[in-house]
């Protein structure tokens, strides 16, 4: 077997040098290390979170359209008023979760009050989420979240699952 070969920042190639015991060409890919050099992983089954509005949804689903063009499996748990806009992206996603353009737009034009508001909204959130995503989370290989998916860590402490937090900020 040939040693696996460096790629540049970023690069996902179908290459199979290298790749772990037991793993197979077809369920291989090429991943990035901090390194800079390659390494095969094995074909995973992600679950991902993207609560929040359109801004929090989209980055996640082209991650999630890039993950589903190698070769991995991906599922997704988006608002409601997110899930049209996922589907049509053809992502294997469900909706969830609070209309957080709602929380937003109620939070942003409202008083100090009506944000106070919004707290016991949010707080029972986390509990919803917990219950509804822990038997997905069960079945993943990888748990990825942003914005106000708040219980990723919680699943990957519980259920032993690597979980990875993607934060999306503009530059300025």
């Amino acid at each position: 077997e040939r040693a696996a070969r460096p790629t540049r920042k970023g690069e996902l190639s179908e290459e199979t040098g290298g790749r772990r015991e037991g793993a197979t060409a077809e369920s291989c890919l090429l991943v990035d290390e901090p390194s800079g050099c390659g390494q095969v992983a094995p074909v995973s089954r992600f679950l991902f979170g993207a609560f929040g509005t359109r801004g929090d949804v989209q980055p996640m689903a082209a991650l999630s359209q890039a993950l589903t063009a190698r070769g991995h499996s991906v599922r997704g748990a988006v608002p409601p008023s997110s899930l049209a806009f996922a589907q049509k992206l053809g992502l294997d996603c469900f909706a969830f979760g609070l209309d957080y353009e709602e929380v937003s737009r109620r939070t942003a034009q409202g008083s100090f009050r009506e944000v106070l508001a919004t707290m016991p909204l949010v707080r029972d959130e986390v509990t919803r989420q917990l219950e509804a995503m822990e038997d997905f989370a069960a079945s993943a290989d990888v748990i990825v979240g942003s914005s106000a998916f708040t219980i990723g860590a919680v699943l990957s402490d519980t259920l032993a699952r690597p979980y990875v937090f993607i934060a999306f900020c503009p530059q300025m």
